[in-house]
C-alpha cells in the first residue's frame, strides 16, 4: 500500500538497501512484581499506569493497599514461569523488524490495580494487571493459561518493535491524527500484527500447518466486508472523487496510492512494508 506518493516497489528498494539494524535477543529480561508486601502498588506499577488512570485514581490506587488474592498470586507465579521459556521467541518475533533496534531489556511488570490484563509502556516495559488476568481468564486451566500468556507476551513485545518501526516511516500518532482514515490505517496496522501473535498457536485460529483454521477463514469472511465498508467513506473523502475509487476483493486498497498523496502531498511518509 502506498499512502504519500511513494510506491511499494520503491519503499521496497529503500528499505533493502537500507543498513539493517541488528535484531539481536535483548540481553535481559526481569519479571517485576511491583505490589509489596502489604499490597500496596510500588512505582514501577505506578509508572506503568500513570497515563492509563487520572491523577486522582492514581492517588487513590497509590494509597489503597490490596493484598494479591489467591488467583492473582497464581497468575504472577505463572508469569514468572513462562517468561523465561517465552525469551527464546524473541528472535522470531523481531525477524520482521530488522530495521528497529529490539530493545535491549525488557521489563515484564505485575500489578493488580489501574490496568488492563496486558499493555505496553515506553519502549521496553510490558505490564500485566493480575486482577484484569484473574477476572477474565480465572484458573481453572494453568497449563492453558501458560500458553495463552506466551501469546501475550508475544503480542506486547510486538508494540515494542511497532511503534518504533512506525515512527521511523513517519507513522507518528501525531501524523494520524490529522484525519481519522489516517487513524484507522495505523491502528489496523498496529494492533493487526499484535492480534497475530495472540492467535499463534491456538489451534482454534491457526492449524499446525500454519494456514488459517476453517473458524478463521469463516470469520475473514464475514468480518473483511465490514472492515471495507467501513473505510470506504475515509477513502472517498480524502480523495475527493468517488469515480476514482473501487476496493479490489482481497481488501488491497488500491486508490490510497493516489488518495491520500494527493490530500497530504508528498513527503517522507511512506508504504507499510
Amino acid at each position: 500500500m502506498n499512502i504519500q506518493g511513494v510506491s511499494r516497489r520503491t519503499a521496497l528498494a529503500v528499505l533493502a538497501a537500507a543498513p539493517a539494524v541488528a535484531a539481536a535477543r535483548p540481553q535481559g529480561l526481569q519479571v517485576i512484581l511491583a505490589v509489596d508486601a502489604a499490597g500496596r502498588p510500588t512505582a514501577p506499577w505506578l509508572d506503568a499506569i500513570r497515563d492509563r488512570v487520572s491523577a486522582s485514581e492514581l492517588a487513590a490506587i497509590a494509597a489503597t493497599p490490596k493484598p494479591l488474592s489467591p488467583d492473582e498470586r497464581a497468575w504472577a507465579d505463572l508469569i514468572g514461569e513462562a517468561a523465561p521459556a517465552w525469551r527464546a521467541a524473541i528472535p522470531r518475533l523481531n525477524a520482521p523488524f530488522r530495521h528497529v533496534a529490539p530493545p535491549r531489556a525488557v521489563k515484564v511488570v505485575l500489578g493488580n490495580q489501574g490496568g488492563d490484563d496486558a499493555f505496553g509502556v515506553g519502549p521496553d516495559v510490558t505490564a500485566f494487571d493480575l486482577a484484569a488476568l484473574a477476572g477474565g481468564y480465572g484458573m481453572a486451566d494453568p497449563a492453558a493459561n501458560r500458553r495463552l500468556m506466551g501469546r501475550l507476551l508475544s503480542h506486547e513485545y510486538t508494540h515494542l518493535l511497532i511503534n518504533p518501526y512506525l515512527a521511523r516511516i513517519g507513522w507518528t500518532p501525531d501524523w494520524a491524527a490529522r484525519d481519522p482514515f489516517l487513524a484507522a490505517l495505523r491502528t489496523l496496522y498496529n494492533e493487526g500484527l499484535g492480534n497475530l501473535r495472540s492467535i499463534e498457536g491456538d489451534a482454534r485460529w491457526i492449524t499446525a500447518a500454519g494456514a488459517p483454521s476453517e473458524r478463521a477463514v469463516e470469520a475473514l469472511a464475514r468480518l473483511q466486508p465490514v472492515l471495507l465498508d467501513r473505510l470506504r467513506p475515509g477513502v472517498i473523502r480524502i480523495a475527493g472523487i468517488e469515480k476514482d475509487f473501487r476496493l479490489r476483493g482481497d481488501g488491497d486498497l488500491l486508490p490510497a496510492q493516489r488518495c491520500v498523496a494527493r490530500s497530504y502531498g508528498h513527503g517522507r511518509h511512506g508504504s507499510l512494508v
